[in-house]
């Protein structure tokens, strides 16, 4: 769709987000030329019907404002944003209507796994039973406890807990594509 505007800048929504009236004020008030090639934006995630404010949730922001001539989308999972120049914050936050329910979570969550161990794949890196018990368990502390899920209360364990599956989920794929190619 980028490739679609007429304006040198971006202002990139998914689906599920909404812009406060907060940064579509902070947005017209930029100056046209700009220093910048691109804008973070800090995101309020709104995940099982709850605004989650650790478990690492997009913490930074995510770029979301961008001059289409100096940065461009990269990424097969999670498409981010990628620029060589300076990146400068917007402090308002854009309001993500995230994971509604479980099912939805898990859904999504499947698609992204399968997206990951392609990626995985593709970069020639191999299943070892040292990255499929120990890279879930050290997402989850690293949620968890450095990144204060449990001030989340139920939502950050669980939350945490979900990503433990879906790493699981990616490293399972990838020694499932692994095996059916190596016996074919």
């Amino acid at each position: 769709a980028a490739s679609l505007v007429s304006r040198r800048w971006i202002f990139s929504l998914d689906a599920d987000e909404v812009a406060t009236p907060e940064l579509v004020t902070a947005i017209k008030s930029l100056p046209e030329n700009q220093l910048y090639a691109a804008f973070s934006i800090p995101r309020k995630n709104i995940i099982f019907k709850k605004i989650i404010n650790y478990t690492n949730w997009d913490p930074n922001g995510l770029i979301r404002l961008y001059d289409e001539t100096r940065a461009s989308w990269q990424g097969l999972v999670h498409e981010s944003i990628v620029t060589d120049s300076a990146v400068e914050k917007l402090y308002d936050p854009i309001i993500h209507y995230n994971y509604q329910t479980v099912e939805q979570f898990m859904q999504k969550q499947n698609d992204y796994s399968t997206k990951q161990a392609e990626e995985i794949i593709a970069q020639k890196s191999d299943f070892s039973l040292i990255k499929f018990v120990l890279l879930p368990l050290v997402d989850f502390l690293r949620r968890y406890v450095l990144h204060t899920g449990f001030l989340d209360g139920w939502h950050g364990f669980f939350l945490s807990y979900l990503m433990v599956i879906y790493h699981l989920s990616v490293w399972i794929k990838v020694w499932q594509k692994k095996s059916l190619s190596s016996s074919s």
